[in-house]
C-alpha cells in the first residue's frame, strides 16, 4: 500500500516517488539548520544537535511496521490505493453514462447511430492526519548513548495515532468537513455503498448468535453476492468480505448438521463469488455488520496525498526541544456509474 513507503513503492509511483524526495528534503533543511547553528554557537552546540541518519531509518522502518498493524488494517490493506500529489485536497472522479449501439447486418454498410458516453463528477476529501512528539534537548543528548530509545516509542505512539485517525477516516469518515461541496465520507457511510439490513425480511439473521446455524450464513452471503452481482449492480468479479470480530469467531464453529465442513468459515469462502473473508479487529466493525466489496479501483480506492512519515520541526536555539510531526494525507472514494451502480456494500442490523 502506499500508505508508507518502501523501495519498490518509490520505485514503482511516480507520486511516491515525489513523496520521498519532499520527505528527505524536509529532513535535510533541519540538518543545515542545526549545522549552520553549530558554526555560530560551536562544538557544544553540534554536540547536542546532530540527529544521527540511524534514527531516521528507524523511524521509517517503525512506520512500516506499525502501519501494517491492527485497527481495521487487514481491510485497509487490501484496499487499491493511489497515490496523488500533496495539493490535490479534493479527488474526483467521472461517472461515465452507457454509449454505443452496435448492429448486426449482413454488408456492414448500414449507417451507423453516432453516440458518445455523458459524464458527471463526484469526489472526496483527501484529509492531513498528524500528530506531535517531542523530547527536550537535554533528553535528546541523554539518549545517544542508547540509540534514541525513547524516542523511538515516541514516534512508534505517535504513528499509530496517525494510522488510527486515518483507519477511522477510512471506515467512518470524518464529519462536519467539507470543501467545495466535497466530504470525507468513509466506506460505511459513502453515498456510492449500498446498504442491507440484515434484520429486514428475506435475510433477518444475527450472524453473532450461537444459535446461528450456517444456513443463516449462507443466506447473509448470498444476499450480499446477489445485491453486486446480480441486475441492480452487475458487478462482474468475486467478492471479498470483511467480518466484525463477533461474526468471525461464531463463523468458526463446528459441528453444524447442514453439511460437512471443518467449520462455516471454510464453507462460506466456497461459495462461488466469494473471493475473500477476512476480519477487522473490532475498532471499525462490530456486532452484526460486515463489509463486502470488489476489490478493484473500479469501485474503491484509497486516496493518498502523502505516505505516513515523521518529520523533524526545525530548532532556532540550541536549548529548542527536539520537536517532530507524523503526518499523512489520505481519503476514501467509493466509486458509483452514472445510474448508482456500485460494487460496495455495508450489512448491518
Amino acid at each position: 500500500m502506499s500508505l508508507f513507503l518502501d523501495k519498490k513503492i518509490v520505485a514503482r509511483i511516480g507520486n511516491a516517488d515525489r513523496h520521498f524526495q519532499e520527505i528527505v528534503n524536509n529532513r535535510r533543511i533541519f540538518k543545515m539548520s542545526e549545522d549552520a547553528y553549530g558554526e555560530k554557537y560551536g562544538a557544544q552546540y553540534n554536540a547536542a544537535a546532530r540527529m544521527p541518519q540511524d534514527a531516521y531509518r528507524d523511524f521509517d522502518r517503525t512506520i512500516k511496521r506499525v502501519m501494517a498493524g491492527d485497527e481495521g488494517g487487514n481491510i485497509v490493506s487490501l484496499l487499491p490505493t493511489r497515490s496523488l500529489p500533496i495539493g490535490k485536497i479534493v479527488t474526483e472522479y467521472a461517472k461515465a453514462s452507457d454509449s454505443g449501439q452496435a448492429q448486426a447486418t449482413i454488408s456492414g454498410r448500414q449507417a451507423h447511430k453516432l453516440d458518445k458516453a455523458a459524464y458527471d463528477y463526484e469526489g472526496a476529501l483527501v484529509l492531513i492526519h498528524d500528530d506531535g512528539f517531542g523530547r527536550s534537548w537535554r533528553e535528546v543528548e541523554a539518549m545517544r548513548t542508547e540509540d534514541f530509545d525513547a524516542l523511538q516509542d515516541d514516534q512508534a505512539n505517535s504513528v499509530r495515532a496517525v494510522r488510527r485517525s486515518i483507519y477511522n477516516h477510512v471506515f467512518e469518515g470524518v464529519p462536519d468537513v467539507e470543501y467545495k461541496g466535497a466530504t470525507a465520507y468513509g466506506i460505511k457511510n459513502a453515498p456510492a455503498t449500498q446498504a442491507l439490513d440484515l434484520g429486514a425480511s428475506g435475510v433477518n439473521v444475527d450472524l453473532t448468535s450461537s444459535t446461528a446455524t450456517y444456513a443463516d450464513f449462507e443466506s447473509a452471503i448470498i444476499a450480499t453476492l446477489t445485491a453486486l452481482q446480480g441486475s441492480a449492480n452487475n458487478v462482474e468479479m468475486d467478492i471479498t468480505f470483511g467480518f466484525s470480530p463477533e461474526i468471525w469467531f461464531n463463523a468458526l464453529r463446528t459441528g453444524t448438521t447442514d453439511t460437512n465442513f471443518a467449520n462455516t468459515l471454510e464453507a462460506l469462502r466456497r461459495i462461488p463469488g466469494v473471493a475473500n473473508i477476512v476480519k477487522t479487529n473490532g475498532t471499525q466493525l462490530s456486532g452484526n455488520e460486515f463489509l463486502a466489496w470488489a476489490n478493484s479501483d473500479q469501485y474503491v480506492q484509497i486516496q493518498v496525498g502523502m505516505a505516513v512519515n515523521t518529520q523533524p520541526v526545525v530548532r532556532q536555539m540550541f536549548n529548542e526541544p527536539f520537536n517532530f510531526v507524523t503526518w499523512g494525507a489520505a481519503g476514501l472514494l467509493v466509486k458509483r456509474d452514472s445510474v448508482g451502480r456500485s460494487g460496495v456494500i455495508y450489512a448491518s442490523a
